[in-house]
């Protein structure tokens, strides 16, 4: 296994946790993670993006970028709790699975068993919520823009819009738009100064 964060108390805990299952960890910086995926086929890629300086956004940005490089690895990500659902829906990684620092054991061991090659990533993979469209204005909402310059720019009604983002707010289990803004500011930032 591939492991980037192992640099703070989570991460620390999984590789421990790992390790005490004989899964073989080889620990890279974020970009080098990248550049050894080449040469490291078929691999789980372990990321700790938890109280790692950089916003949960710019990360699933980079990841995106990089994802023709990662095609062929299971990609694990270990998030805040609070982020996880806007990582799932925006990350558009092909065998990525999320999990939190909440996550239970369980999770973990079949990280473990999907890193020795027993069992398959798609029967636990991470499964999208939300559909294209829903995605499209999320997407867009996370990058700044407010329901009536997403209207103008995907040539939707404004009602059409607010809509759609009320059912985002629904499938993602918040009781209001109030809460998507909070989560949206929250996956935009660090995390090291947000309560």
């Amino acid at each position: 296994m591939l492991m980037c964060g192992n640099d703070n108390f989570v991460g620390r805990g999984v590789s421990e946790f790992l390790k005490s299952k004989d899964v073989s960890i080889k620990t890279f910086r974020r970009e080098e993670m990248i550049s050894q995926s080449s040469l490291y086929r078929h691999h789980t890629m372990l990321f700790n993006i938890i109280d790692n300086g950089q916003s949960c956004a710019d990360f699933v940005d980079f990841l995106n970028k990089n994802r023709f490089k990662v095609y062929d690895h299971n990609i694990v990500i270990v998030t805040d709790s609070l982020v996880a659902k806007l990582c799932v829906e925006l990350l558009y990684v092909e065998k990525a699975i999320v999990l939190t620092e909440k996550s239970s054991l369980r999770d973990f061991t079949q990280i473990a068993s999907l890193s020795q090659g027993a069992g398959h990533s798609r029967s636990f993979r991470s499964q999208k919520k939300l559909t294209d469209r829903e995605q499209q204005i999320l997407s867009l909402l996370v990058g700044g823009y407010n329901a009536k310059e997403i209207s103008e720019l995907v040539n939707l009604n404004y009602k059409t819009i607010q809509t759609h983002k009320m059912k985002i707010v629904l499938k993602l289990g918040l009781t209001n738009s109030a809460d998507l803004n909070k989560l949206i500011v929250r996956f935009n930032h660090s995390l090291s100064f947000l309560p």
